[in-house]
């Protein structure tokens, strides 16, 4: 059984363009789940049409009168699910017709594997953010593993582009935090289990606008990037707790970078340089070396 999440806000502009798109996949979903998050607009009533248009007898509408936000959103739709593969969907979006046909043939054949994430091809309208992270880099059909490794927190493929199994949905819903975003989750709990793979073919248009939300070191204000870091460093402590009596190199790395996550914290809210020079010892942690300076400036200016 294969399931599709999509979740929705005020999405009128683009959402019968995605829902089109999932309608015709070469290989349909068992059951198709949306939840809106309480839009004000015209999406509830676009989706109950189109539904009853074309007769879609196994899509399910789930309409939030109260805005819980899009974190939760997520979490309550995926929840719901009863699928073998589960595969998440934005609202704005267009796939290509293969991609569920695409990421569950991969996942069928190879048991190793609970959560897969396609490429995927950007383009952006006027006012759009571009993107840190790049889906279509590769496109020759290519399945690689994601180690387990200092470059775990890194999110390398939005949630758009994942389909996963039913036993880490079951650690989703045990682990899972208010303050996660539900893909960030989904991607720890699978890099811990050794069991995250990237599919290197591009399956899907992903569209950015200026109402998109996409994370970007550097550009959110202080108190946000904050927020972030102690997120991650209540993540750390969650794979050291899973990692106890497991795998000592792995906590050793987890505990490093923990204290890292401190060192940024502490640099930014105390305001000391004694923290900067801690933060060179550990620059190899950084994705790029030219953050530490980011952390650096906010410390500094805000």
């Amino acid at each position: 059984m294969v399931s599709v999440v999509l979740t929705t806000y005020n999405g009128a502009k683009y959402i019968e363009e995605q829902l089109d798109s999932i309608r015709l996949q070469t290989r349909l979903p068992d059951e198709v789940i949306i939840r809106d998050d309480g839009s004000s607009d015209t999406t509830k009533d676009i989706i109950y049409s189109f539904i009853q248009k074309w007769n879609l007898i196994n899509w399910r509408f789930i309409y939030g009168s109260k805005n819980v936000g899009w974190k939760r959103n997520f979490y309550d739709a995926i929840i719901l699910a009863q699928g073998d593969y589960i595969l998440l969907c934005d609202q704005d979006d267009i796939w290509h017709k293969d991609k569920v046909e695409s990421m569950v043939s991969v996942m069928e054949g190879r048991s190793e594997i609970e959560l897969l994430a396609s490429g995927f091809h950007s383009f952006y309208e006027e006012g759009a953010n571009h993107l840190s992270i790049h889906g279509d880099l590769k496109d020759d059909g290519s399945v690689e593993k994601i180690l387990f490794d200092k470059d775990c927190l890194n999110i390398r493929r939005p949630g758009c582009t994942f389909c996963f199994t039913k036993s880490l949905q079951c650690r989703f819903k045990e682990y899972w935090f208010e303050a996660s975003p539900h893909d960030a989750m989904l991607w720890y709990l699978a890099v811990q289990n050794d069991s995250l793979y990237v599919f290197n073919k591009v399956l899907m248009e992903y569209r950015r606008h200026k109402e998109s939300a996409t994370d970007h070191v550097g550009h959110y204000t202080v108190e946000k990037q904050l927020e972030i870091y102690k997120r991650h460093t209540k993540v750390l402590d969650m794979l050291i707790e899973m990692n106890q009596e497991k795998n000592v190199d792995r906590i050793c790395l987890l505990q490093d970078m923990k204290e890292w996550y401190r060192y940024r914290i502490l640099l930014i809210e105390k305001k000391k340089f004694l923290y900067a020079i801690k933060l060179f010892s550990k620059v190899n942690y950084y994705s790029k070396p030219r953050y530490l300076l980011i952390d650096i400036k906010l410390a500094l200016v805000g």
